[in-house]
């Protein structure tokens, strides 16, 4: 005859611990009276009809767990997974073994943390075995489908464009930290930001992950503000603009007349852009002129001019 003294309320899913089991038997009920009550759960008043035994604590089950980070990096068009493995149960330490690219070989060992750089889109079936350090050892597997995404690699990274006056020159200078496929970069210039021409061709390192820097000189820019800007050109003919960057190229102090002196035509060079040429005659008359110069000279008929003659040459200022 069995008699359960406690009761025990527990749910599904719970987890018991038993520490201390005891059992005891006679031939009535009125037997296990005395030993059902409080506080007396010992086999000392039962001998030898009772049976006492300390319950050895149950270990928990090992198991493992990962998760995985994809990122990109560098150049390659697919994507690098981080993947980082747990365990829970079982007896520490632990051991993480990899077959990261689904072809039933564990080529990773004893690594929590590994990462794979993936060459397609293609699912993969990643799986990750944990094993602890109790005697004999346990083991588990964890299997996910892993399927690496695409990563949209810039041709060329342009880390810096400068623009710079040097000696009335203007000294363009830039860098790149990595490069895929680049041809070339076309300098292009524009007197007013918009409507731009081609001025130079600098060669590319077509690939490369290292800092390149490159430089061009515009050895005669116009007087006043020119704007530049880079279009960096693949192999396979697409092209990327960079941000247009300016230089004011400013004057020597010295204006030049063609010819001197002048009877019918006056060229003048070494202007900036805006600079106002005024011109008066014997007579008295005043022209002035707004001269938004595209190429800092300016020119003009002088015979054209009201109360000019040849016997009578203008005045300048």
């Amino acid at each position: 005859m069995f008699t359960k003294c406690i009761p025990i309320t527990y749910h599904c899913g719970d987890q018991v611990t038993v520490s201390t089991v005891l059992i005891a038997w006679g031939n009535q009920q009125r037997d296990l009276n005395s030993f059902c009550l409080p506080n007396n759960l010992t086999c000392s008043d039962f001998n030898p009809k009772c049976f006492s035994e300390v319950v050895p604590a149950v270990e928990a089950p090992l198991i493992g767990n990962f998760t995985n980070a994809p990122s990109c990096q560098g150049t390659n068009p697919f994507q690098t997974v981080a993947y980082s493995g747990t365990a829970t149960g079982g007896t520490g330490p632990y051991t993480y073994d990899w077959d990261l690219d689904g072809n039933g070989t564990f080529e990773i060992l004893n690594q929590p943390t590994p990462t794979h750089l993936y060459t397609s889109t293609t699912a993969v079936s990643v799986t990750m075995r944990v094993t602890d350090s109790s005697n004999p050892a346990k083991t588990d597997l964890q299997t996910h489908s892993i399927v690496p995404g695409v990563c949209m690699v810039l041709p060329v990274t342009l880390s810096r464009f400068e623009v710079n006056e040097k000696e009335r020159k203007a000294v363009l200078t830039w860098e790149t930290t990595q490069e895929r496929d680049n041809a070339y970069f076309l300098v292009e210039y524009s007197l007013d930001g918009k409507s731009f021409e081609a001025l130079g061709r600098v060669e590319g390192h077509t690939t490369a992950e290292s800092v390149h820097a490159y430089t061009f000189i515009h050895e005669t820019p116009p007087v006043g503000t020119t704007y530049y800007r880079l279009r960096q050109t693949d192999l396979d003919g697409h092209f990327t603009y960079s941000k247009i960057k300016s230089v004011i190229i400013r004057t020597n102090g010295k204006v030049s007349f063609q010819p001197n002196p002048v009877s019918d035509l006056l060229r003048l060079s070494g202007l900036e852009k805006g600079a106002k040429v005024c011109i008066s005659t014997p007579t008295g008359y005043l022209r002035s002129v707004s001269a938004l110069l595209k190429t800092g000279t300016f020119a003009a008929r002088t015979d054209r001019l009201p109360g000019v003659n040849r016997d009578h040459s203008p005045t300048f200022w």
